[in-house]
């Protein structure tokens, strides 16, 4: 069984002055109910227009691409 350690630092501020001030650790480990689930991405185009056009056929005139990969939504 593989433990691993994670140290974490702490501050309770009220207004500008500290309150209280700490450390702790927490262990993780491995689990064996704990299991990956596979998810099928798709590639979207979260782009936008960087110029708009003129007239009803057009208009936008330089699309910006901003493609990303999204998990399907449940």
């Amino acid at each position: 069984m593989k433990r691993d350690a994670n140290e974490f630092e702490y501050e309770i501020r009220q207004d500008n002055s500290v309150v209280e001030r700490g450390q702790f650790s927490s262990f993780v480990r491995g689990s064996s109910t704990v299991s990956e689930i596979p998810r099928e991405k798709k590639e979207v185009d979260k782009g936008y227009c960087a110029e708009s056009g003129r007239g009803l056929f057009s208009p936008c005139r330089r699309w910006v691409e901003n493609k990303v990969k999204e998990c399907p939504k449940d």
